[in-house]
């Protein structure tokens, strides 16, 4: 029984030696990767930099260009609407007094 303990220990023990190795390795090799690839991530942030600040000052000026359309057509409806209620409110009266009209009398 002990030296099945001991061959487990032993087994354990190479297996995380072997992990800790290949985790070095691949940290190198990760590591080779990022420093390889940095001049060119650079690179494509500055080139891409004038178009996302571009982008935003496009985006800022239609907010502004839609919130000023948003209250002309808010203000265009007002005044459309406005003076058309006294005439939606004869309208409605005539309606209702139309169906009140038509409606059959209720028999007890």
């Amino acid at each position: 029984m002990t030296v099945l303990a001991v061959l487990v220990g032993l087994f354990l023990a190479g297996a995380l030696f072997i992990g800790v190795i290949l985790g070095a390795i691949w940290f190198v090799v990760r590591a080779v990767f990022w420093l390889v690839l940095l001049p060119f991530r650079l690179l494509f942030f500055l080139v891409g930099l004038p178009f996302v600040l571009l982008g935003g000052i496009l985006a800022m000026a239609a907010a502004v260009v839609g919130g000023l359309l948003f209250v002309a057509g808010a203000v265009a409806a007002a005044a459309l609407l406005v003076p058309l209620f006294p005439l939606s409110l004869v309208v409605f009266l005539v309606w209702l007094l139309f169906r009140r009209s038509q409606k059959p009398a209720a028999t007890a």
